[in-house]
């Protein structure tokens, strides 16, 4: 018995030994974390992030992404290969519970402004402010500029490797609204389509149907925005009780100072209008019928733009007419 107990108190302080060694070694190996991102995490400047305060998650994540290459850096893909994955879930707690601190540093008005615009997309993750709204996503008031500014380069270069959650959407910011020609925009409506389906070379996924910043259900099919905000025909033509539970908002993202594309993010998920993102004609646009290669015949909008008419009366329906 007395044995026994020695053995069990021999057990329990080599395991507590374990933890003290395995502490130690984080810290150790925190230090070296120091010597560029600064003392306990929080960065000096130039375009050396601080990581000190940042969600455990997000830094778990990236250092692994760093380590099998899915996220391009040169410095930390060479620094953090050799870390065992206890290792990089070490450090990652132990900079987590860092407090953040923002880092202050002198800003131009005109680009803050340029860029409180820009920063839209970003607000759904990020927060309007910087402030991380969702779990697992760092908070960038705060951090460098140049760094974020390098970030975001990487994002829109094909030759980095980059994670796809922001990455997914780039082509479509690749024409303008209504495929208008721009000399803005690589594709217009009169490109061929079998090149653009070349350039765009990855399969429909869930950033089709949920913006890839806030998740929020939405849509990206230009006829099908424009009808249903700029026409104001309602995301229901033919049905205004419908229109009203299921609303659409158009929000606009500019390139060089100007009005480029449009989203059309939804008050809540609606698979008649998701579905509609390709299947617009069933919805609101003319589709045509294409069986007979000499005359092609308008289909679907008269039927529903019948169906508004009814519902709303001749008076009220004037307005929504579309304007030759």
């Amino acid at each position: 018995m007395q044995r026994g107990v020695m053995f069990a108190l021999a057990a329990a302080s080599f395991m507590l030994a374990g933890v003290s060694v395995a502490a130690d070694n984080i810290e150790g190996l925190a230090r070296t974390c120091n010597n560029c991102h600064g003392f306990n995490g929080v960065s000096a400047g130039g375009a050396m992030p601080s990581i000190a305060g940042l969600p455990e998650a997000y830094l778990k994540n990236i250092m692994t992404e760093w380590k099998t290459g899915k996220r391009a850096s040169a410095n930390m893909t060479r620094l953090i290969s050799g870390y065992t994955d206890d290792e990089i879930a070490g450090l990652a707690q132990y900079f987590s519970k860092l407090p953040w601190v923002p880092v202050a540093q002198k800003t131009d008005p005109k680009l803050v402004e340029r860029g409180k615009q820009a920063s839209q997309s970003c607000a759904g993750c990020h927060g309007p402010t910087g402030k991380a709204m969702m779990p697992g996503t760092p908070d960038l008031n705060g951090q460098l500029a140049k760094y974020i500014e390098l970030e975001l380069r990487k994002y829109k270069d094909e030759s980095f490797a980059m994670p796809s959650n922001c990455k997914t959407q780039d082509h479509i910011l690749d024409w303008k609204y209504m495929d208008d020609p721009d000399p803005k925009a690589k594709w217009a409506r009169t490109s061929s389509t079998v090149e653009f389906a070349r350039a765009v070379s990855h399969p429909m996924n869930c950033y089709m149907c949920h913006d890839p910043h806030s998740t929020q259900p939405r849509v990206v099919r230009d006829a099908l925005i424009n009808a249903v905000v700029d026409r104001k025909l309602g995301t229901y033509p033919y049905n205004p009780v419908k229109s009203e539970q299921t609303k659409m908002t158009k929000v606009t993202f500019k390139r060089g100072g100007e009005d480029f594309r449009a989203n059309g993010l939804l008050s809540r998920s609606d698979s008649v209008l998701m579905c509609a993102l390709c299947h617009v004609e069933y919805t609101c646009g003319t589709g045509w019928d294409c069986s007979d290669p000499n005359n092609h015949t308008p289909v679907g909008w008269p039927t529903a733009g019948t169906r508004a008419k009814d519902a709303l009366g001749e008076e009220a329906w004037k307005p929504y007419v579309p304007k030759k």
